[in-house]
């Protein structure tokens, strides 16, 4: 397959699926435009393009070959792999388990001093935490808001784009589409120039060196498609994109390795078997609703060809034309069936049931329970989460903490927990860039990496396994009183506020008549003092035994 020619088959197909989506003619059922045949590449192993395969030209200059080398490419697997995420009942149910238990009801996050006691940058933490709480109030980041909104489009298009610029008040955060941030030759060379790069790359839309492509330098983004209305927006340095007025960006990619510029869907390696899956459900259900709307079936005792095929043409309610192979039109019959219908079969032909209608329909009972496990061995996850079958629902075992599912869910937390934590130290650049910690001895062009010395950005995520509560609490208890465990982080990792529930438990005090409980910084202090007088009294005996 010529270059051209695999273009125009990546175009034909974009434009199917565009008319699947509704930008077209009338669509019965948009599972009907997902083939085996994805962009070019054969699934079945009849392409070319699987021959052409090689390890040293498989990620050059951010390439995933033989999957895309352009970007139009690439863009044609991420609308399809959209659309089986949109389509599918099977995707829908996976993408909602996932965020069910990576996110939940959602990270904590906390600054907190590097140097355990050191109370020396007590002030600029608390800065630090109230602009962060701010940052994220300001631009709706919890309770589904950019946290889930990063997690599920990352899933269903492979990658999430995050760009974040100054505002009035605070730091504005807005969702960059992956297809906005496209290729423009022209528009790289001048902010090329503007910044006084040379030997740079934009392919794919992310500007890097071409001597190393694992570390990108900014992204462009076209926000209308119309490459008239470019964006450039920096991966890092506040500093220097405060300078040249441009605003920062976050990328986060997922099932690729570091030299591939974009990133891969969750469902490119699934779809053709969720598809499947969906068409077989598909038709079983429209099978049985059919076969159980027929009452009985009446047989002609005698009855010529032409005079049944005269009948059966009464029968027919709806016609439509329907393109040929050959490309020419087809007039094709239909006929409702609707409850309580009777069928006639004439003389010289027995009645036969379809697969639907004969013993052999478990079978493809078994094939979708089939494709329902090989598809959730992908996220590790067992097949009742995303089939609904009941008699395969074993959450206990599923969820226990060496369970391969809630392994592979810890391990997309500390995935997330990374790229947050990379978008609030933006956050914190941008800040640094404006000057707002210099009051605290916090440099505006070198703010971020002081800052890094002095803080730290500790998330805590849900816990994906399910533990014993009484245990999990007994194990807490000890943790606390051996001085391991505070009761502040206790009360978060039980989803509570630790000052809500001191304000309530001192309430609780005096209406009891009784004395408040102590803060957890006045029990340090009364430890502290108790064991100090302690030691004095049992050196005193030491001296004078």
């Amino acid at each position: 397959m010529t270059l051209h020619s695999h273009q125009d088959a990546i175009l034909e197909k974009r434009d199917q699926l565009r008319e699947a989506l509704g930008g077209g003619g009338a669509v019965t059922d948009p599972l009907d435009y997902l083939t085996p045949t994805w962009g070019g590449v054969d699934w079945r192993g009849e392409s070319s393009g699987w021959g052409r395969a090689s390890t040293n030209l498989m990620y050059q200059g951010g390439d995933f070959r033989p999957f895309w080398y352009t970007w139009m490419m690439h863009s044609i697997h991420r609308e399809e792999c959209r659309m089986v995420a949109t389509v599918a009942s099977m995707a829908s149910a996976v993408k909602d388990r996932l965020e069910d238990y990576v996110i939940a009801g959602g990270f904590s996050y906390e600054v907190k001093s590097k140097e355990r006691g050191n109370r020396r940058y007590d002030a600029l933490i608390d800065q630090l935490q109230a602009d962060m709480e701010e940052f994220m109030d300001r631009n709706g980041w919890a309770e589904g808001g950019l946290e889930s909104d990063l997690h599920n489009g990352s899933r269903e298009d492979g990658e999430a784009f995050l760009a974040l610029s100054p505002g009035k008040h605070g730091v504005d955060a807005r969702i960059i589409e992956p297809e906005y941030c496209c290729e423009g030759e022209h528009v790289g060379r001048d902010v090329d120039n503007k910044l006084g790069l040379k030997g740079t790359s934009w392919r794919y839309g992310v500007q890097n060196l071409e001597s190393d492509v694992t570390k990108p330098l900014g992204y462009l983004v076209d926000w209308s498609e119309s490459q008239t209305d470019y964006q450039y927006f920096m991966a890092e340095n506040a500093a220097k994109a405060r300078f040249h007025h441009v605003a920062m960006a976050h990328h986060i990619k997922r099932n690729v390795r570091q030299p591939v510029k974009r990133g891969m869907s969750d469902f490119f390696n699934v779809a053709p078997q969720i598809v499947q899956d969906a068409k077989l459900i598909r038709n079983m259900v429209h099978g049985a609703s059919n076969q159980a709307a027929i009452a009985w079936i009446e047989k002609y005792v005698e009855a010529s060809q032409q005079q049944m095929a005269v009948e059966v043409g009464k029968l027919a309610d709806h016609k439509r034309n329907m393109k040929s192979s050959g490309g020419g039109l087809r007039e094709e019959s239909g006929r409702t069936v609707r409850p309580g219908t009777v069928l006639s079969v004439t003389k010289g032909k027995d009645y036969v049931p379809g697969p639907m209608g004969s013993d052999r329909n478990a079978g493809f009972e078994i094939v979708s329970s089939l494709a329902a496990r090989r598809i959730g061995a992908k996220w590790a996850m067992p097949e009742f989460m995303i089939s609904g079958d009941a008699s395969n629902n074993n959450l206990a075992s599923a969820q226990v903490a060496e369970g391969p599912f809630t392994r592979a869910r810890e391990k997309d937390q500390r995935f997330y927990s990374k790229h947050f934590r990379e978008i609030l130290w933006k956050m914190f650049d941008i800040y640094c860039a404006q000057g707002r910690y210099q009051r605290y001895g916090i440099d505006s062009e070198k703010g971020l990496s002081q800052l890094k010395q002095i803080v730290l950005i500790d998330i805590e995520t849900p816990e994906v396994a399910q533990r014993d509560r009484k245990e999990d609490a007994e194990a807490k208890e000890i943790m606390h009183d051996s001085g391991v465990l505070s009761a502040d982080t206790w009360a978060r990792q039980a989803e509570l506020d630790p000052d809500i529930e001191d304000e309530n438990l001192r309430t609780e005090g005096k209406q009891l008549g009784v004395a408040s409980p102590l803060t957890e910084r006045e029990q340090h202090v009364a430890q502290y003092a108790q064991k100090t007088m302690w030691d004095f009294w049992d050196q005193q005996a030491k001296d004078y035994p």
